[in-house]
């Protein structure tokens, strides 16, 4: 929607708002009917005018997609009235759950998008309860109520996911998190901070970041792709390893599923699609699938190019015990963090260097908070680690003095003292 020049106020509408407005509306129901004509299979995907820039990975993650875009076009057809009038109780009664079983009556204190102010937080501190009560009372990001009557259609891409159709918009959901906000609260009079504020200086950043999106893709250069890939995380990873190694395995693409997860040739076989990466972000799935699980299939897709490259990033936010540094031993299963290291040929970062960039304040600033009133909400425990080979953060732990990490040094145990480390580990 960006590279054929949708309204920069329909753009945002269509990705924050569970109401949009008539011309909102018209451009998704365009834009969904476009791709749809585009995307008959793989091969018309990749000769169309978006093929070039969004790759797809596998014949099921286009189907997927085409499932979505035609579920938002059945749903906006005006034929349908019934349907629309379903789906804005479907989305107010949703709407409603959420803010009685997280925001009323004192129970959770979590701003997700206060992260995002860096060292301006406590200028932040007066605005954040108002704009995030406004969007899960209004479910955008407006504060003009005129404004607001002319949002009367629901969104449907809110309402239609891979859990089927429904309100499963996650709890956290702030339109304002992937923003940097510090910018918006520099001014030293508070009056002149507001909330509305905050969201302009958030549409200007949007408006930036969409700019320069659509002169980089216009360039006939094929240095930018994005490609979609759909399945289970750990199931990803492990395919790309397979494909990397020409091994022919039959994997789902998640769990209570037999649909395999096929690469697609047309974009690893002749796009050359990577199978090993510099950078890789799990954001806070080790919360879920345990750090481990996560750690073994990843590294190994790691690029060994140089001491340089290969940098994995794992968080975690939830907090599986009330001392961080009890949390961090919690999630490496007991194994002392030399040991890890080891073992897995890789390292922390934080651990080498003895500090970090990071800062979770916020959270132990609104933990404390939360303490002190005897609220009974939910608690955050923001936690970033960069992983990368020995050699990246330590010269010296090269490899017989070689710059390449291609081939890391044999390890000698002690049969006893690694029979003890993996028994504590399982």
């Amino acid at each position: 929607m960006i590279g054929v020049n949708v309204p920069q106020a329909c753009l945002w509408d269509i990705f924050f708002h569970m109401y949009l407005g008539d011309a909102s509306l018209a451009s998704l129901v365009c834009q969904c009917s476009k791709l749809l004509a585009t995307s008959e299979d793989l091969q018309d995907w990749d000769a169309s005018r978006y093929g070039r820039t969004i790759r797809i990975g596998s014949e099921y993650t286009l189907l997927e997609l085409r499932r979505l875009w035609t579920a938002y076009l059945e749903s906006c057809s005006p034929r349908n009235g019934s349907k629309q009038s379903a789906m804005r109780d479907t989305l107010d009664q949703g709407r409603e759950t959420v803010l009685r079983k997280y925001y009323r009556g004192g129970g959770a204190t979590i701003y997700p998008s206060l992260r995002t102010c860096g060292p301006l937080l406590l200028n932040a501190m007066r605005l954040q309860p108002k704009y995030f009560t406004n969007f899960w009372e209004t479910v955008t990001t407006l504060f003009n109520s005129n404004a607001l009557v002319a949002l009367s259609h629901p969104n449907p891409t809110f309402l239609h996911s891979m859990r089927g159709e429904g309100f499963h918009v996650h709890y956290g959901t702030d339109p304002l998190s992937p923003f940097h906000l510090a910018p918006s609260l520099q001014t030293p009079a508070e009056e002149s901070r507001t909330a509305h504020e905050m969201v302009k200086y958030a549409l200007a950043e949007f408006q930036d970041w969409c700019d320069a999106f659509r002169v980089r893709a216009a360039l006939n250069d094929n240095m930018l792709a994005v490609c979609f890939l759909l399945g289970d995380a750990l199931a990803i990873a492990r395919t790309h390893l397979y494909q990397r190694s020409n091994m022919a395995m039959s994997i789902p693409v998640a769990q209570w599923t037999s649909h395999p997860l096929a690469l697609s040739s047309l974009e690893y076989d002749d796009h050359h699609a990577p199978t090993t990466f510099d950078v890789i972000d799990t954001s806070n799935l080790s919360d879920h699938l345990r750090l481990l699980n996560m750690l073994i299939v990843t590294i190994l897709i790691l690029s060994t190019a140089s001491p340089w490259t290969g940098v994995l990033y794992t968080e975690t936010l939830l907090p599986h015990r009330s001392d961080p540094t009890a949390q961090f031993v919690f999630l490496l299963a007991g194994i002392d963090m030399s040991a890890f290291s080891v073992l897995m040929g890789v390292c922390s970062v934080n651990h080498i260097s003895g500090f970090t960039t990071i800062c979770n304040t916020y959270d132990h600033v609104m933990n404390m908070a939360q303490d002190s009133f005897g609220l009974s909400g939910l608690q955050q425990s923001h936690h970033i680690f960069a992983r990368t080979q020995p050699g990246a953060c330590d010269p010296e732990a090269s490899v017989s003095g070689s710059s390449s990490f291609s081939k890391p040094p044999a390890l000698a145990f002690d049969p006893t003292q690694l029979a003890a480390v993996l028994y504590r580990t399982y």
